[in-house]
């Protein structure tokens, strides 16, 4: 059995079904816009609350490059660790690590990954998974207490993440991160944030009102960041 938003679903066939109508309706609120189409109203909302910088030509072509065999190397051989990933990814990088001293297996891969690049798409190979539910700590029949895993391909996905996050974090991270993690203002450092963050909690306990603060790990900024949504800002 699983209860997915309230609702059970029992036996394998209905339990599919469900995850999938989940998945279906979780995936329409990110649209189906391709790279080049225009902002939509939602993300002028956000545009407009972002600060502009200019990149170069020269910027903007190494951000944009075509992936090498250096660029793979460099990740599999010296930025993965094989013992924090999750199971799939640490078996996955171990395996890489040893079919990349075939060549013709090497060129492959590394013009599959180019190809994502380019064409923004998998090409031939369909972008397809099998997703694993996992319980979180307890065991649960909620949907949402369950982890999810992808377990096919995981080699093009994964190390095209890997290749775009280091990307970002080199050319766009530096420009959107203070170098003294200042907070909205260049006479504020972290002890005056961890202030201000204590000034709004108790204020909204003393008012008994609802908030939320949302906290933002600039290293790892971009591990989930849509390429669309870059090429937008």
């Amino acid at each position: 059995n699983l209860f997915i938003e309230g609702i059970k679903y029992s036996g394998t066939e209905n339990v599919v079904e469900g995850i999938k109508g989940k998945l279906e309706k979780d995936l329409s609120k990110f649209g189906n816009k391709e790279w080049d189409d225009p902002p939509s109203t939602e993300e002028m909302f956000f545009l407009n609350k972002v600060i502009k910088f200019d990149f170069s030509e020269e910027e903007k072509n190494e951000l944009m490059e075509p992936i090498d065999e250096e660029e793979v190397r460099q990740i599999l051989l010296h930025e993965v660790d094989l013992d924090s990933s999750p199971g799939e990814d640490g078996i996955t990088y171990r395996i890489l690590r040893k079919l990349i001293h075939i060549p013709s297996f090497f060129r492959c891969l590394v013009k599959m990954l180019d190809h994502i690049r380019e064409f923004k798409n998998m090409g031939l190979l369909e972008n397809v998974g099998v997703m694993k539910l996992l319980n979180k700590k307890l065991p649960s029949e909620n949907y949402e207490k369950k982890r999810k895993l992808t377990m096919v391909n995981k080699s093009e996905n994964s190390l095209s993440g890997m290749i775009w996050t280091k990307r970002l974090k080199k050319f766009i991270l530096p420009k959107v991160l203070p170098k003294f993690q200042y907070i909205c203002q260049e006479d504020q450092n972290v002890i005056d944030e961890n202030r201000e963050l204590r000034n709004v909690v108790n204020f909204l306990r003393s008012e008994n009102n609802n908030g939320t603060i949302l906290a933002i790990d600039f290293k790892d900024a971009f591990r989930s960041t849509s390429l669309r949504w870059c090429n937008l800002v």
